[in-house]
């Protein structure tokens, strides 16, 4: 590795729901994945940073019922290069509360974008920190759960776990 360059890192939280993998370039947080990472060859992986060792307790919290702290959250999001309409989605997706939803159109509205359900549902699909951006509690107009860009039935699991569903 050329001296400037960030080391990327991964590390693997064992959870309720599944193995979860903290992703980090530098030792900050870049994101949050459900599937294990590719190798890559040669070096050994470092110890999580004190950011990924914070979310990865956040998202054990999380997981037990707790609430994510909201600065936590926008601090993860702030570094994440996110657009003005993603900002603003993912401030009103921050704010739904655990055991609720809010539909695509409502987010949208929510938002300042009324028009933009299908933007919205873009947005879910690229958020960096599922969990701690909870995308999972944006659903369809209808009620059903709509996509998740997690394992197959997830959604669903996170939704039951909150009393959502």
């Amino acid at each position: 590795m050329s001296s400037g360059t960030a080391s990327r890192g991964c590390h693997r939280l064992k959870s309720v729901i599944g193995d979860i993998y903290v992703h980090t370039l530098g030792g900050a947080p870049v994101r949050i994945g459900f599937d294990p990472p590719v190798k890559e060859a040669g070096g050994e992986e470092a110890p999580p940073s004190l950011e990924a060792k914070r979310l990865m307790h956040a998202l054990t919290e999380l997981l037990d019922g707790k609430d994510v702290d909201r600065g936590l959250a926008e601090r993860l999001l702030a570094s994440a290069g996110l657009t003005e309409f993603q900002w603003r989605v993912y401030r009103v997706v921050l704010s739904i509360p655990r055991g609720s939803t809010l539909s695509y159109g409502e987010v949208a509205e929510l938002a300042g974008s009324p028009r933009a359900a299908r933007a919205v549902g873009n947005a879910m699909r690229r958020n960096p920190f599922p969990l701690i951006v909870p995308c999972h509690r944006v659903v369809r107009s209808d009620g059903s759960p709509g996509g998740y860009a997690g394992p197959r039935g997830m959604k669903e699991r996170l939704l039951k776990m909150e009393g959502a569903m």
